[in-house]
């Protein structure tokens, strides 16, 4: 039977060599959750073996978008929360997550102290 396990450099299940490492010749010391399998099977699977945790907040990488509801969507002092909740639930579908709204105002807009602009900004895990 052949051994896989995961690699902590490549990031993913691989297949071991005879002694214990990588196809990228990353040494035993970075594969984890080492298992056997039938040697007929094509490549590794990863529901057969979880993913090692993260060793730091580096390994984390975040993509981020800014999502501005402009006057023309706001309605007086209220916010039509449909169309913003439409807008937040469509990118949480495509994996985004809100990290943070907040109001704007502008003077040049005469309105002095009244809302003109929701910001969001949302983030993604980057593959």
């Amino acid at each position: 039977m052949a051994q896989a396990g995961y690699c902590s450099e490549c990031k993913t299940n691989v297949w071991l060599t005879a002694d214990g490492r990588c196809p990228a010749a990353h040494g035993a010391a970075c594969i984890a959750n080492v298992y056997k399998a039938p040697d007929s099977q094509v490549a590794p699977t990863s529901p057969a073996v979880p993913a090692a945790p993260r060793t730091s907040a580096t390994d984390v990488r975040w993509e981020y978008r800014v999502l501005v509801c402009k006057k023309k969507v706001l309605k007086g002092n209220v916010v039509p929360s449909e169309a913003v909740e439409e807008e937040l639930n469509q990118l949480g579908g495509e994996g985004w997550e809100l990290v943070s709204a907040f109001p704007t105002s502008a003077a040049a807009s005469g309105l002095y102290g009244a809302t003109t602009e929701i910001v969001c900004v949302v983030k993604r895990r980057l593959a």
